[in-house]
């Protein structure tokens, strides 16, 4: 009886001791700038999209990034479809995968 009980306490602590003792994870950070070709330091929205893209909201655009460039996304005054206004605050993503756009003065936009 008392072998039994000892192999139950060895097998409970060989299954779960992954659950008390994770593996550690490499987590690593990379510092995107200006320089890297992000519009502007001041960034006040960062989302992931269902995509993969990273998405920035800052005072001089949207700024999508693919891990390897931006692709940047401003207002330009002879196009009714571009972005209302470059300064932009939040950034969302629906269910539908449409990007809503919260700006400073001119109201919501829907990117799709």
């Amino acid at each position: 009886m008392k072998t039994k009980i000892l192999l139950l306490i060895f097998l409970f602590f060989l299954i779960f001791s992954r659950t008390l003792y994770p593996e550690k994870q490499n987590i690593r950070f990379e510092k995107l700038s200006c320089e890297d070709g992000l519009s502007q330091s001041n960034v006040f929205s960062i989302i992931q999209d269902r995509k993969g893209f990273m998405w920035f909201a800052t005072e001089d655009g949207i700024n999508k990034y693919d891990a390897y460039s931006f692709t940047i996304y401003k207002n330009n005054t002879n196009n009714i479809n571009s972005l209302s206004d470059n300064w932009v605050n939040r950034i969302y993503e629906d269910s539908s995968g449409y990007l809503w756009i919260g700006t400073d003065s001119k109201g919501l936009d829907k990117f799709d």
